[in-house]
């Protein structure tokens, strides 16, 4: 099974290197990607438009941020339709 791992926060340029040190010597690449992630201020919810690889999405997910869990829904578009929902939601 894979995990995940997501972290938001910033953290000292020390503590970056340990941590990089970490999985250089403890972890293997599985897949490296190419992301673009426009992140949009709304009410109820944290919008944002994804180009990973490949594919686009609009993903919304919902509640508070500081919460652990939080629903999360996914659209998929088309490749050449990012540019123009860069512009719808600009």
């Amino acid at each position: 099974m894979l995990y995940e791992i997501e972290v938001r926060n910033f953290i000292k340029v020390d503590s970056f290197k340990k941590l990089d040190n970490f999985f250089q010597n403890n972890a293997k690449i599985v897949k490296i990607e190419k992301q673009e992630i426009i992140r949009y201020n709304t009410k109820g919810c944290d919008l944002k438009l994804k180009q990973e690889n490949d594919v686009v999405k609009i993903v919304c997910q919902s509640s508070s941020a500081i919460q652990e869990i939080r629903p999360e829904m996914e659209v998929v578009a088309d490749k050449k339709d990012f540019n123009n929902l860069k512009f719808i939601f600009s």
